[in-house]
């Protein structure tokens, strides 16, 4: 009986460390993420030159965000267009425009009310938009 009882205390501290280590292994990972993004954004303020693919990419979102809150309406069924371009990207983009702005993306063009795609303009400047919406009515 005692031994019983002995191999049960055991076998729980093995299973309470075996717990302890592995919440301690997933911090260390999830501390690593947070520490390189602390990084990254002290980078950002500090040095404006600071990985400016990065930067030209957030100014292309942010203005094909603004462009589709302003052409499309509320409450829309949308189809994104395939771009010419990086397709998966702008696909995905678009459609998360379409939810920040409360449209509906739907699955073939004949559905929607709007069909959406991005066209590739020169750049007005270095910091300028390279990108730009292109909205068409659907001929339903």
């Amino acid at each position: 009986m005692a031994g019983e009882r002995c191999a049960g205390a055991v076998g729980r501290l093995v299973v309470r460390v075996a717990v302890a280590t592995l919440g301690v292994g997933c911090l260390v990972v999830t501390g690593e993420g947070a520490w390189q993004a602390t990084g990254h954004g002290v980078a950002y303020l500090r040095d404006p030159e600071h990985n400016p693919g990065a930067r030209r990419s957030q100014v292309d979102f942010e203005s094909l965000r603004r462009e589709f809150a302003d052409q499309v309406p509320p409450g829309s069924r949308v189809y994104p267009v395939p771009a010419a371009t990086d397709r998966t990207l702008w696909r995905q983009r678009l459609a998360e425009f379409a939810a920040l702005t409360g449209s509906l993306v739907v699955g073939t063009p004949d559905a929607a009310d709007h069909l959406v795609s991005v066209g590739v303009v020169e750049r007005p400047g270095p910091t300028g938009p390279r990108v730009r919406l292109v909205v068409r009515g659907a001929g339903r």
